[in-house]
Formats: structure tokens, C-alpha cells, sequence
């Protein structure tokens, strides 16, 4: 049987199963769908809220950011991605929500805040690609690459100036050596020749020997006079004896007399005592009887008679007292009667004794006479002898006094081998140092300058074999031992003549004490012991004689008079000596050259302008603490602690710090200010070639950033340099530093002034660095410095050279200074400077120093210009005078290194031919006329070598300067050189007059021609220019990266921070990038809600973007 409706039911289930289906379908593609709406809406919102970025930021720097807080930037974003979502249609009425989205939650994540170097970095290169071209940093990378050639040049020739003084140390010290060895140690042999020093005093230690023998020789006064002391000292003691005897007896009597004499005295005493006892009692009774008399004549009344008997009865008692006393006054005249002859008994015995004892002395007067006489005999001979040995002990002083001085010339030989060996080791390496740089250098470029200093190294001989000054030192050495062993010996000699001179002494002594102790001394001979002491000197230094060697030290060149001179007041200063020397001159004049130098740079290296900006009105801790919240703080740790995610570098923290002191050299030496500044430059080179020959994108940014600094901060020079400007307004003077804005960024001191100081010292140094390589090269120049340094130091066999780099260093440092003037002026300086474009002479270098040399070659001083060429011919020219000088320099130095004497200001000489000038062969490159140049340099050389020999240094370099001027001047007179001339000038003039705007092509297209890099450069240099913008981007091209953009990040923190009136502006609360999490929630249309998780979003949306 068949059931109806299972149809439908199929049906209905197959239906409800695609219904169901169906439904989730279409959700699912509605949630797809939706959140590709929900990420379009999140972007969109983002973007909206990017445009409130902060306005002032861009304004001044172009720089975008943000610095709005999390939660108002949430808010923000909230709200616009609602409305983008139209969140508000789920509540309209009418209309129909497709996807009913609920903005559940947003998290807004900010990331590259703009204290992160990178961040900066980013944003500065965006803003400048468009504001700083890329031909623009090509020139000014064409410009920099001519100023670094000069650069690494000022570095190579301050290496040499410092090898000059070095072998010009080593030259004095082999000058002392060679004359100590000669004419001092060599000596020792001859002192004890007949007339020698060492030779006349063991003379006369020998005859002073030969007379203490004779005094001391058998039957010598010596001998008897001690001998027949024995026979008379017997008698005298006999006699003596009996004095003695007598004296004791003599000694008894006077005890008795003086107890006689006591008793006499008490007794005397007793006596004297009674006799006032007997006055005062008949005193009494003659009293009383004048009272009874009274009593009895009284007439009124009666008298007492009991009284009066009484006073009777006391009369008869004193009475009989009266008895008494003079009773025992008889007695004790009785007794002072027999003590008085007692006593007159012993003083007659005692007067006979004495004549005993002056009989007794008699009889042996004579005995005594005669022994005084034989002790002086022998005091005289001992006396003598003594006086004989002191002589002997003067004559070995003497002998150890020469020897001492011989051990002293030998331990200065040796201290002068010893420096000799260290500095030539030392001048070796630096002489390696300064070839491999120069065959480096030559590598590109055989330019006149590295020519020159090849010929200057050339004559810069280091004649130091160690093998012959391990010879002298090991026979000094040797000589050394045996003179120490002589003093020795002689100490000895010397201990064994003391203790013979107080055995003399002590012989005396007893001699002179015989009279009175009649001991006689045994005789005592000293003549063994002095003598034994003293041959065995005499043998010590005869020994040691035989065996003394005798070094000798020959160097080339031979030695000069004036270092002759120069040798003998060492000789006085260091061992004590009186020899004649030349003291007419002495170092005043130099001492004054140097101290006008040290004027000079004194008086120019402050920069006189006032600085009004904020760190002038803070105290160094406030200022201490408004650094501490800027982004390029260090902790003590090196870690920059308020910018987020910072990395700490070493590396760039040593560069950094390095640069700073190199900036800031406090040498109080001028001359060693200076080389700094030279090893400076040279330093800077290295890192400059290696900045510059970085091609990447780290280049490009680099400069972009360096042009970005200059353009929109302020310089210390804005008022008068007109500098790039990023943006058209004009600069703002609501700023913490008053100007100095770009040296801060390349130097760091919080001070601004300090800043700008340092500024001026580093432009300073590099000026100088390319200024002393013109007056090193100029010829006029070279001479006038020999001839001024000779007629101020030529007294002196050495200071010549030095005396010489240091009038050049400066006149290269006096024109620095100029240009420093010029350039703060807002005037730009040619790289290289001509003969054209020098405008120091040299009288302000010589102001008080030797006045009357002055006047009288005032020709040599004064600046001579030539007429007025155009500055492509005047570059032109100065590389050719250079590069004919150099090649003259290497020609001529056989002869003169074969050359000695100095000479004076007043050598001439006259006009020279010129050996083989005829027509200059056409030449196509600058090689090609070098050639031409040698080949007559070396004929001329052939020409005059023998002659040469015997002029002087003035005298040749006065030749040579003649002879580059002839060659010189006849080659800018040949047709060939000007048909050469005619194919460079347009390249060059191109450089001139087309300025920066081509320089690049234009330098190619120079180069081309004369095929040369270093001479191009040198064109390039001396038709260039740089002014104060150009400078600040050299060294800010120096400074690292990150160090760059962090102090940019503080300035623009401390400018806003004054502009905004907003003490607490940061810079790292700013950020270039924001990322949003974004959880959004849709209405399921068919879906169940269990389906759905409860408090998760179905869509998740993570979304960053930035400016």
C-alpha cells in the first residue's frame, strides 16, 4: 500500500538542509565582503587622523607628526571609523543596514617618535629631495673632493716637518757624539803622556814619595832625634821622681799649716767673743752705780735702801764675772801664742821644700832643654812627611777628579748612542710612513707637490749604521769598566792615605806630649803603605791604558763650526767645562718670532661678536639640566636615554669624542698647536675620502641631512653669509641659541659661543692646512723663509731648519687668519691659493725681531704681484711654477746634501744660464711637459755640480729659486705651452664661470684633457671656492650620522619649546607612524547566535600607516 506525502517531506527536508545552507553562505560571504568594508573604513580613518598633524613642526622644520595622546586618539578614530562605517543606519528607520557593523573596541599602537635617529633621518631625506637636487650635492662633492686632496697633503707635510725635527735632534745628538768621541774620550791616552794631566800628577805623587823616604831613612834627624829621647826622658823621670817625693812632703806640711791656721782662727774667734762679753758687764756695773747714785740724791723723799743693797749686791756678782772673763782671756792669748809658732814652724818648713824642688828642676833644665829641642827635630819631620802625604792625597784627587771626567764622557757617549739608536729606529719608521704615503698619493697623481716632498725626504739622510754604534757603545762600554775599576782603586788609595794621614796625626800627638809624659813612641814609618797604595793606582791606570780603545765616529756631512760651537757649550752646560764659545747671538730673536706668532693667533682665535641666546642667562647647572631632556643625553653609561630604542655604539662615541678633541687642543706650544692642526687635516682627509668614495644611499643621506641643517637652522655668521633656505620664510628669532645653531649640531657645547670658537679654530686649521702646502711649494716663499730663519738662528748649528718650518707655519697661520676674516665676512677663499691670491707678507711676523735685517731686505718681505691675470691663467701658471720648482728640488739634491755650511743673508750670485733651452717640444698632457722640465733640471744640475760644492745652503737655494723662474717664465713664453694652454682654458674657465652649477661636467671635462687627477684637483682648488656654508657642510660631513640628527632633534626641541612658549615640548612624544587594532563586530542575518563567540569580534583588523 502505497503512502501519500513522502514527496513533500523529502522535499521539505532537502529544503530546510539548503535553506539552512544558503543562509550561512550568504553570511559568510557578507562577513567576507564586510571586512574588506570594515579594512577600507580603518585605513580611511587612519589617514583622517594623520591630517591633525602638528602644525608649528611643519611650519618650521617640514617635519610631520603627531603628537596627539592614546586616548584622544582612539576617540578620534573611533568616531570616523563609526561614521565610515555608518554605524548609525542600524538605528534609522527606513533604512536598510547591509552589514549592521559595531565598532566593539579600538587600540592605537604609536611607533617612530621623531627622537629615533632613523625616524628623523627618513623624514629630513623625504622633505630634501625635492629641496636640495641632486646635481647640487654632486658639486659640492667635486668641490670637496679637490679641498681633500690638499687636506691629505697638509697632513703628509706636517708628517715630514715633524721628521725634520726628529733628524735634526738625531743630527745634534751624532754631532756630540762624533766631537765627545774625537776630541774628549780619545784624550785619555794622552793625559798620561809626558805633558799629560794624568802623567804630571803620578810625577809629582813620585817625588813627594821620594822625600817622605829621605825623611824617613835610617840616621835621618827622623830617627836620631827620636833615638836620643830615651837617655834624657831617664834623667828627667829620675828628677822628677824626687820631686814628687818632695811634693808629697810639701802636701803634708801644708795640710798641718792649714789646721794650724783653722785652730788659730777659732781660737781668735773665742777670744774675741770674752773681751765683748767683759765690755757689756762692766757696761752694766757702771749703770747700775749711775742708778744708786741717783737714789741716794733724792731730796723729797727718802731713799730705798732695799733697793740700793740690792743693786749693790748685783755690782759684786758682775764684779766677779769680770774675774772670770779675764781669766779666760789670758788663757786664750796663751793658747793663739804657741798656735802662732806652731804655725810659723810650718811655713819655714815648707819654704825649704820649695827651694828643694827649684833646686831639683835646675839640675835637669838642661836635660829638658835638649829633649825639647829633639821632639821639635821630630815634629818638624813628621811634619813634613805629613804635609808631603797631603800633597800625594791632593795628586790622586786629581787623578780620580780626571778619570771621573773621562767615566762622565763616557756615560754621555753612551746616553747619546743610546738616543741616536731610538731616534733613528723612531725617524726609520716615520720615514716608511711617509714613502708609502707619498707612493700611495702617487699612485693617482705624481703631482709637484708629493715631486717636492719626495726630494725633501730625499735629503732628510738618516746616517745611523747600527752597526757602527753598537761598536762605539760596546768599545765605550769596555772603556767604561776599566775607568770604574781605577776609581776603585783609587778609592782605596784615597781610604789607605786617610788612615796614614791620622797615623801621621796620632804620631804627632805623641811627640808633642813627650816633654810631659817623657814616654817616647816608637818610630813609625808611613812611606810603605803610601807608596804601596799609590803604585798600585799608577799600575791600574798603566794597565788599563793598554787596553783603553779609542772610537771614532765619522758622519756625513762633515761637521760645521757653528756645530762646533753649538758642542762646546754642551760640553760647558753638561760637564761643567770653560770653553771659549760664540755667544754674540742667542735665541732672543727666535723667542720673539714665536711669541708674535703665539700673539697672533691669540688675538684671532676668540671670536669678539657677542652671543645673546638662552644658555647666556643660565648658570652652568641649569643649563646642565634643560641638556638632560634632549634626545642626544648620555648617561654615564654612553646610553641615550630619552629617545625610545636607542642603541648605544662605541664606535661612533669614540668618533665623536675624538672629533671634539680634536677641535678643542689646549697645547699652550704653538708650534705643537699647529702640527695638531696639520695631523688634523690629515685625519679629516682619511675619513673625508672615505665618506665620499661610499656611492650608496648612506652618502645621499648623509649630505641630504647636512644640507637640511644648513638650510634651517641658523649659522654663527647668518647676519653676513647668505646661506641656503629650506623654506621661504625668513628665520625666526624665536630660538635658544641667538646664531650658532649649525656649530652646535657639529661640535655639542651647550654654550654657543664656545660653539662658534670652535668653528672658527677648526676652518682655521683646515685653511692652514692648505695654506702651508702653497708656502711650502712657493719658491719665493721657501727662500725667504731659509734666508729670514738663517739670519735669525744661523748662530746656531741646528735651530736653522726648525727655525725655518716655524716661520713658515707662521705665514701659513697669519694668512689663515685672513681668511678667516673673509670668510666670516661672507667672502669665499679659493681652496688653493697662487702667488695672486697670497695677501700676507711678512712683516707682522717679524714686528720687533731683527729690525735692521728687516730693513735691509725688505725686498725678500714684501709681497710682489705680478699684473693682473685672469684667475684660469693665474691657476695655470702656479701649478706650473709649482710643479718646475719640485722638479728643480729633486735635481739639485746630491748637492745638497753634499753642502754643509750654512752661509749668511749676504751670499749673491748671479744671474745663471740655463743649460739646453730651445723650442718645448709640442706636448699633449701635462706629463709631457714634466719631462721636458726634468730634462733640463738635470742638465742644469750636470752643469754646476762640481762648482756647487763649495757654496753655501743660502747660496743654492738662491740659485735655485733663479733657475725655476727662467724655466718658469720661458715656458709660459713658448708657443707649445700656450697651444696647451688653449685646449685646457675653456674647461677651466667653464669651472669659473659656470660656478656650481656644472662644476661636475666641467671638472670631467677638464680632466680629460690634462689626464692627471692631481693636477686637476689642484686646478680645480686654486679656481674654487669655499665659503662659510661650505665649510660648516665639511665638518658636518665628519660628524656621525646618528650624533647629526639627534642634535637636530634638540634643537628643534629647545626652538619649539621657545617659540611655543612650552617649557615641557618633547620631541620624542611626536611620532611619524601610527598602527591601529581595530575589532569590529557585524549582524549575522541567517547564522544562530550561538554561533558567534561570546565578547569576540568576527573581524580583527591591524592596520599601521604613517607620514
Amino acid at each position: 500500500m502505497r503512502l501519500k506525502g513522502s514527496v513533500t517531506i523529502f522535499v521539505s527536508i532537502i529544503l530546510s538542509v539548503l535553506i539552512a545552507f544558503s543562509g550561512t553562505m550568504v553570511d559568510l560571504s557578507r562577513l567576507q565582503t564586510g571586512k574588506k568594508h570594515a579594512q577600507a573604513a580603518v585605513q580611511l580613518s587612519l589617514q583622517s587622523a594623520l591630517t591633525r598633524y602638528h602644525a608649528p613642526l611643519k611650519e618650521q622644520y617640514g617635519i610631520m607628526a603627531t603628537n596627539q595622546k592614546n586616548e584622544e586618539l582612539e576617540l578620534l578614530i573611533f568616531e570616523l571609523l563609526e561614521k565610515n562605517l555608518a554605524v548609525e543606519n542600524r538605528y534609522t528607520p527606513g533604512l536598510i543596514d547591509l552589514y549592521g557593523f559595531e565598532v566593539d573596541s579600538i587600540r592605537v599602537i604609536p611607533c617612530f617618535n621623531m627622537s629615533e635617529d632613523y625616524v628623523l633621518e627618513q623624514q629630513i631625506t623625504q622633505f630634501m629631495k625635492y629641496r636640495a637636487p641632486v646635481n647640487t650635492i654632486g658639486n659640492f662633492v667635486e668641490k670637496l673632493k679637490a679641498l681633500n686632496t690638499f687636506m691629505k697633503q697638509s697632513g703628509l707635510l706636517n708628517k715630514k716637518m715633524d721628521l725634520e725635527k726628529k733628524l735634526q735632534k738625531i743630527r745634534e745628538e751624532q754631532v756630540y757624539l762624533s766631537l765627545l768621541l774625537s776630541e774628549r774620550i780619545n784624550g785619555f791616552s794622552a793625559e798620561q803622556k809626558q805633558n799629560g794631566d794624568i802623567a804630571k800628577n803620578i810625577k809629582l805623587v813620585d817625588e813627594n814619595m821620594q822625600s817622605i823616604k829621605s825623611k824617613e831613612a835610617a840616621g835621618g834627624q827622623y830617627e836620631i832625634a827620636l833615638k836620643a829621647m830615651p837617655e834624657l826622658t831617664e834623667k828627667i823621670i829620675t828628677v822628677k821622681n824626687q820631686i814628687d817625693e818632695i811634693k808629697t812632703s810639701l802636701s803634708s806640711y801644708e795640710e798641718q799649716l792649714d789646721i794650724l791656721e783653722e785652730n788659730y782662727d777659732d781660737i781668735k774667734e773665742l777670744s774675741e767673743k770674752n773681751n765683748k762679753d767683759l765690755d757689756k758687764l762692766s757696761k752694766k756695773i757702771t749703770e747700775i752705780e749711775k742708778s744708786i747714785l741717783k737714789e741716794k740724791e733724792k731730796e723729797k723723799e727718802k731713799p730705798d735702801k732695799e733697793k740700793i743693797i740690792n743693786m749693790e749686791t748685783e755690782i759684786e756678782a758682775l764684779k766677779k764675772d769680770i774675774e772670770s772673763c779675764k781669766e779666760l782671756d789670758a788663757g786664750y792669748k796663751a793658747d793663739m801664742e804657741l798656735e802662732s809658732n806652731k804655725i810659723s814652724n810650718a811655713e819655714q818648713k815648707i819654704s825649704e821644700k820649695n827651694r828643694e824642688i827649684t833646686d831639683c828642676e835646675k839640675e835637669v833644665s838642661k836635660e829638658l832643654e835638649q829633649l825639647n829641642d829633639k821632639v821639635s827635630t821630630c815634629l818638624s819631620s813628621l811634619k813634613d812627611i805629613k804635609n808631603k802625604t797631603e800633597e800625594i792625597y791632593n795628586h790622586v784627587l786629581n787623578i780620580e777628579t780626571i778619570v771621573v771626567k773621562y767615566t762622565r764622557y763616557h756615560e754621555g757617549a753612551l746616553s747619546l748612542a743610546d738616543e741616536i739608536e731610538k731616534g733613528a729606529k723612531a725617524a726609520k719608521g716615520h720615514i716608511d710612513d711617509i714613502n708609502a704615503e707619498i707612493a700611495k698619493q702617487r699612485e693617482k697623481s705624481d703631482n709637484s707637490f708629493l715631486m717636492r716632498i719626495k726630494a725633501d725626504i730625499e735629503k732628510l739622510v738618516l746616517n745611523a749604521d747600527s752597526t757602527v754604534i753598537n761598536d762605539i757603545k760596546e768599545k765605550s762600554n769596555t772603556n767604561l769598566t776599566g775607568l770604574q775599576d781605577i776609581q776603585n782603586t783609587i778609592e782605596k788609595t784615597i781610604e789607605t792615605m786617610m788612615n796614614q794621614l791620622s797615623s801621621i796625626d796620632l804620631m804627632i800627638e805623641k811627640v808633642e806630649a813627650v816633654p810631659e809624659t817623657c814616654i817616647v813612641p816608637q818610630k813609625q814609618d808611613f812611606a810603605g803603605d803610601i807608596e804601596r797604595g799609590v803604585k798600585l793606582t799608577e799600575n791600574h791606570i798603566h794597565e788599563i791604558s793598554g787596553k783603553y780603545n779609542e772610537p771614532l765616529y765619522k758622519i756625513e756631512p762633515q761637521i760645521n763650526k757653528k756645530e762646533k760651537n753649538e758642542f762646546y757649550k754642551w760640553c760647558n752646560k753638561f760637564f761643567n767645562e770653560s770653553n771659549n764659545v760664540d755667544n754674540s747671538k742667542d735665541k732672543g730673536q727666535q723667542k720673539k718670532l714665536k711669541q708674535n706668532i703665539e700673539t697672533s693667533d691669540k688675538e684671532n682665535k676668540e671670536d669678539k661678536e657677542a652671543y645673546n641666546g638662552e644658555d647666556k642667562n643660565l648658570s652652568d647647572k641649569e643649563i646642565n639640566e634643560v641638556f638632560a631632556r634632549l634626545p642626544s643625553f648620555k648617561d654615564k653609561d654612553g646610553n641615550y636615554v630619552n629617545v625610545k630604542q636607542s642603541e648605544f655604539s662605541e664606535e661612533e662615541m669614540q668618533v665623536e669624542q675624538n672629533f671634539i678633541e680634536d677641535q678643542a687642543s689646549n697645547k699652550s706650544d704653538v708650534e705643537e698647536k699647529y702640527g695638531d692642526l696639520l695631523n688634523q687635516n690629515g685625519s679629516f682627509s682619511e675619513k673625508i675620502g672615505q665618506i665620499i668614495s661610499d656611492s650608496s644611499e648612506a652618502l645621499l643621506n648623509s649630505l641630504y641631512v647636512n644640507e637640511f641643517i644648513v638650510g634651517a637652522f641658523k649659522n654663527a655668521n647668518i647676519d653676513k653669509v647668505a646661506g641656503p633656505k629650506i623654506r621661504p620664510a625668513s628665520f625666526t628669532n624665536e630660538t635658544f641659541y641667538e646664531k650658532a645653531e649649525v656649530e652646535y649640531i657639529v661640535f655639542g657645547s651647550k654654550r654657543e659661543k664656545a660653539n662658534a670658537n670652535l668653528s672658527r679654530a677648526s676652518i682655521f686649521g683646515i685653511r692652514m692646512g692648505l695654506n702651508i702646502i702653497h708656502v711650502y711649494t712657493n719658491p719665493d716663499k721657501t727662500a725667504t723663509a731659509l734666508t729670514a730663519a738663517t739670519a735669525l738662528a744661523g748662530w746656531s748649528g741646528f735651530a736653522v731648519p726648525i727655525v725655518k718650518n716655524l716661520i713658515l707655519i707662521g705665514w701659513a697661520a697669519g694668512e689663515s687668519w685672513l681668511d678667516i676674516r673673509d670668510i666670516n665676512a661672507g667672502k669665499p677663499v679659493p681652496i688653493y691659493k697662487t702667488k695672486n691670491t697670497w695677501k700676507l707678507d711678512l712683516k707682522s711676523l717679524f714686528s720687533n725681531v731683527a729690525e735692521q735685517f728687516l730693513d735691509e731686505s725688505s725686498d725678500w718681505l714684501k709681497q710682489k704681484k705680478d699684473d693682473l691675470i685672469s684667475e684660469g691663467d693665474d691657476a695655470l701658471q702656479a701649478i706650473v711654477n709649482d710643479m718646475v720648482s719640485s722638479v728643480v728640488q729633486e735635481a739639485f739634491v746630491p748637492l745638497e746634501l753634499a753642502i754643509t755650511e750654512l752661509g749668511d743673508n749676504v751670499d749673491n750670485i748671479a744671474d745663471p744660464t740655463i743649460q739646453g733651452l730651445g723650442n718645448i717640444n709640442e706636448f699633449n698632457d701635462f706629463e709631457g711637459l714634466k719631462e721636458w722640465v726634468i730634462q733640463i733640471a738635470q742638465k742644469q744640475y750636470e752643469s754646476i755640480k762640481d762648482e756647487g760644492a763649495n757654496w753655501t745652503k743660502l747660496k743654492l737655494e738662491e740659485y735655485k729659486k733663479k733657475i725655476t723662474e727662467k724655466i718658469s717664465s720661458f715656458i709660459f713664453e713658448s708657443s707649445a705651452y700656450k697651444n696647451f694652454v688653449s685646449k685646457i682654458k675653456d674647461g677651466c674657465d667653464s669651472i669659473i664661470d659656470k660656478g656650481a652649477e656644472q662644476l661636475a661636467d666641467s671638472v670631467k671635462k677638464l680632466g680629460s684633457k690634462i689626464k692627471d687627477t692631481g693636477v686637476t684637483d689642484q686646478i680645480v682648488g686654486t679656481v674654487v671656492s669655499f665659503d662659510y656654508i661650505d665649510y660648516l657642510r665639511l665638518l658636518l660631513l665628519i660628524v656621525p650620522q646618528k650624533t647629526k640628527l639627534l642634535r637636530t632633534a634638540d634643537l628643534m626641541q629647545l626652538n619649539m619649546q621657545k617659540s611655543l612658549e612650552n617649557p615641557d615640548f618633547c620631541l620624542s612624544e611626536f611620532n611619524s607612524y601610527i598602527i591601529i587594532e581595530a575589532d569590529i563586530s557585524m549582524k549575522y542575518l541567517f547564522l544562530p547566535l550561538f554561533m558567534k563567540k561570546e565578547n569576540k569580534s568576527q573581524i580583527k583588523i591591524r592596520w599601521g600607516y604613517g607620514y
